[in-house]
């Protein structure tokens, strides 16, 4: 093993390492891996820079802006509020949503996608007195099944053909892919996974309340923060003797310079600045402090309220602005007009003044929202609204046909004439912004910069595995342990399970770049031996597939991460249902593969 060698290997387990702990922003631990890869000359800054240059990252951007465009126009909105009727059952339900969810999902980017159809999942499950932790897994899973179809369904199928395209540029025997050359595998798939969520699932998934019935219905699951002022009558005395008479309020903590007491003893004095956190009835605590001075709601506290009193529940989107700030430094109120009164994480109650959370990325959001919050949260990226309204517009219908249509046609060319996608998606936004069917501004404020940067950075790591020589060195130890077998099946198998392993501890992204590499070596390695007319494509395409196919946790798939506070989700939950999806496809994909390139 040389240096080379050795450094990249640790640049890879710094990434993976950080990415799995999240100490800091995914695009920094990429930029400085790049950084590491740079500086040690296994990179060069024009190999570096290439991933911004590459087609298929300018296609997922273009498709992002389209799928954007498409959900804010509300074509979506008006078909999905005709297709689920009151009458229908669970089972009905659940067959109708996740079948055109699936459909869907091969065309447009699944998290808008996911992002639209959860208010109506939700809603339609509390009218229906059924747990929304019963459709929401579903829902996720389905647009993950559907985005493998195509080429386009997923922007990890289009970052593999990135991979695809610079590797065919050193070796020409490395083919892209096409639109439709996922479908030979994912139209099986699919259908594999659709009986899978209308059979199994409905006897797996969980039966809990959502968060925000359990807010109408227990108030005391949910913490209310009030302070001790520097004149209050209560300084001096114990918890004892000065609150006895809240009746049935509890005091969960006391926050003192910064740190926590809990639980609290009856003979804590109270000193002046006290954050007390009480578990209770809020409305008590309201009237409490309305009539006395010697306890308030503190005066950047997001619990208090505003004045038009609307709750609506809200999930904390994977890019957002707000990740790692606390509650009091994002500005919340000034920004949004509303009030965070309640943070669910992981189905847990927090610990500490709610001003003081960081927020992260899944995080539940309670709010009670002012008469200005639906205008200001029209085009912003940083949550998805899950519950109290829908702020979509109703579509007009000159702009919807030629929105839909205009994609359509341009996905069409591209499939069947020598029209490249880029070019056509170009055009296709262009037009649109020209004929004022869309609004530029908003083009701009939906950039996703966060996004491209990852993606470009990561066909740069992926450089750096095949230039290090890193990709060769791993191949060779993994075809030590597969040459018993002496079959390329067993090498597709290694490559599939080791890709959708990384995929569950980090991004699916970075978990593509670092295995592509690797698993081009081993066929190189396999066409120079016993298998020379072996192919690559197979291998490119178990990549793909494994990448996407992130059942197991809430944290590998954006869309998982979107449904898992609205559906008052456990880790365990995930895992209990995705295990058997996981194993069901791993079978599938390689059965599928082997038979259609004959390496079985």
């Amino acid at each position: 093993m040389n240096l080379q060698v050795i450094i990249t290997t640790f640049v890879v387990c710094f990434l993976i390492f950080s990415l799995y702990k999240e100490f800091i922003r995914p695009s920094l631990v990429f930029m400085i891996a790049v950084a590491m890869l740079l500086v040690s000359g296994i990179i060069t800054p024009g190999e570096a820079l290439n991933g911004f240059a590459n087609e298929q990252i300018a296609v997922i951007f273009l498709l992002l802006l389209i799928s954007d465009v498409i959900k804010s126009s509300g074509v979506l909105n008006a078909l999905i509020s005709r297709l689920f009727h009151a009458d229908l059952s669970y089972r009905g339900f659940l067959f109708r949503m996740t079948s055109m969810v699936s459909i869907f999902s091969a065309w447009v980017n699944n998290t808008p996608l996911v992002a639209i159809m959860i208010p109506y999942t939700w809603q339609w499950a509390s009218n229906k007195k059924i747990s929304p932790s019963k459709v929401l897994i579903p829902l996720s899973y389905a647009a993950i099944i559907g985005g493998m179809v195509t080429l386009i369904g997923t922007s990890t199928n289009l970052v593999v053909n990135g991979l695809a395209v610079e590797a065919s540029h050193l070796n020409p025997d490395i083919k892209p892919l096409h639109i439709f050359d996922f479908s030979y595998v994912g139209l099986p798939l699919s259908i594999v996974g659709l009986i899978y969520l209308w059979v199994l699932a409905p006897k797996l998934l969980p039966d809990r309340n959502d968060p925000l019935k359990e807010y109408e219905e227990h108030k005391r699951e949910y913490l209310i923060e009030t302070i001790i002022p520097e004149n209050s009558g209560l300084i001096g005395g114990t918890v004892e003797d000065t609150l006895r008479h809240l009746g049935s309020l509890f005091l969960a903590e006391v926050v003192r310079d910064g740190k926590i007491i809990a639980p609290v003893q009856p003979n804590e004095i109270l000193t002046g600045g006290d954050i007390l956190i009480f578990a209770g009835n809020t409305e008590t605590i309201a009237e409490l402090v309305k009539n006395r001075q010697d306890i308030k709601l503190p005066d950047l506290a997001e619990t208090d309220l505003p004045e038009s009193g609307e709750m609506v529940e809200v999930v904390v989107a994977a890019n957002s602005s707000l990740i790692g700030k606390t509650v009091k430094s994002t500005g919340f109120r000034g920004i949004y007009d509303s009030a965070i009164i309640a943070i669910c994480r992981d189905g847990e109650r927090l610990s500490g003044s709610i001003g003081e959370q960081e927020l992260r990325s899944g995080d539940l959001l309670l709010l009670v929202t002012g008469h200005d919050f639906k205008p200001r949260i029209k085009d912003s990226n940083d949550f998805y609204t899950i519950s109290g309204f829908s702020n979509i517009s109703k579509p007009e219908k000159s702009k919807s046909i030629f929105i839909v249509g205009g994609t359509v046609l341009v996905f069409l060319l591209s499939a069947f004439t020598s029209l490249a996608l880029f070019k056509g998606l170009l055009v296709l936004l262009i037009l649109l912004a020209v004929t004022k069917t869309i609004d530029f501004d908003r083009i701009k404020s939906n950039l996703d910069a966060e996004m491209f940067l990852i993606l470009a950075l990561a066909l740069a790591v992926g450089r750096a595995i095949t230039n290090s020589g890193a990709a060769t060195y791993f191949a060779h130890g993994l075809l030590s342990v597969v040459e018993i077998f002496n079959s390329p099946i067993a090498a597709l198998f290694t490559i599939y399970l080791i890709t959708n392993l990384l995929s569950m501890m980090v991004t699916n992204k970075a978990a593509v770049a670092i295995s592509f590499p690797i698993a081009m070596a081993m066929v190189q390695e396999m066409r120079l031996g016993s298998f020379p007319d072996l192919s690559y494509t197979p291998f490119i395409l178990a990549i793909a597939f494994a990448g996407c196919a992130e059942f197991i946790t809430p944290f590998g798939y954006q869309t998982n991460l979107m449904v898992y506070g609205p559906g008052g989700y456990k880790f365990r939950d995930y895992v209990k249902i995705g295990i058997p999806l996981t194993l069901l496809y791993l079978i599938s994909v390689i059965l599928i593969l082997g038979l259609i390139y004959d390496i079985i």
